[in-house]
C-alpha cells in the first residue's frame, strides 16, 4: 500500500474508532453524545488525542485543521459534551481525508 493510502485508511479507521461507546440522548435543546458506558470517556479522549496528533504529523502542527480539531473538541461540538465534540473532531478528519482524495490536500509524509 502507497503511504499516502496508509495514512488515508488510518484516518477512515480513526474516524469510525471516535464514534464508538457513545450513544444519543435527547433533550429539550436537541440533544447530545454520552459515552456508553461511562467508563468509557478516558477512552475517548485518549482517541481525541490520537487524532490530534494524527493532524499535527500530516496536516502541520498549527494547521487549519489541526487547529479546528482542537477547537470543535475543546468547544465540545457545538457546547453539548466531550463526546459531541469527539464526533466533530471525526467529521474534521473526514473532510480533510476528501479532499486528499480529491487531490486538493496533501498529507505531510514522514520519511
Amino acid at each position: 500500500m502507497e503511504p499516502t493510502e496508509q495514512v488515508l485508511a488510518w484516518a477512515e479507521d480513526h474516524v469510525e474508532q471516535l464514534t464508538q461507546e457513545m450513544h444519543w440522548v435527547s433533550s429539550t435543546r436537541g440533544g447530545y453524545w454520552s459515552a456508553s458506558p461511562t467508563a468509557a470517556k478516558s477512552r475517548i479522549r485518549a482517541r481525541v488525542t490520537a487524532a490530534c496528533a494524527f493532524l499535527d504529523e500530516y496536516t502541520g502542527a498549527g494547521s487549519l485543521w489541526s487547529t479546528d480539531a482542537r477547537n470543535v473538541f475543546n468547544n465540545k461540538g457545538e457546547r453539548q459534551s466531550m463526546e459531541s465534540g469527539a464526533r466533530a473532531v471525526g467529521d474534521v478528519i473526514k473532510e480533510w481525508t476528501r479532499m486528499v482524495r480529491a487531490g486538493q490536500a496533501k498529507p505531510k509524509l514522514v520519511e
